[in-house]
């Protein structure tokens, strides 16, 4: 459902915190955090979502 937040109400969002929520995978976060870099999103482990998680997604493709 987090893939198909309209962007009239993304816009509005600046924190997001997932850190009580195990079923949500960091590969959506990091789509969200892809939409709206100005956003600050925390993983289930605590940890921010960044750009840096962009490349090491990219790193596991190879």
């Amino acid at each position: 459902i987090l893939d198909y937040v309209p962007e009239k109400y993304f816009h509005n969002i600046e924190y997001l915190n997932f850190e009580q929520c195990n079923q949500i995978e960091d590969e959506l976060l990091i789509k969200l955090y892809k939409r709206k870099k100005s956003i600050s999103i925390i993983n289930y482990y605590g940890t921010s979502v960044d750009d840096d998680d962009d490349n090491d997604e990219d790193d596991q493709d190879d």
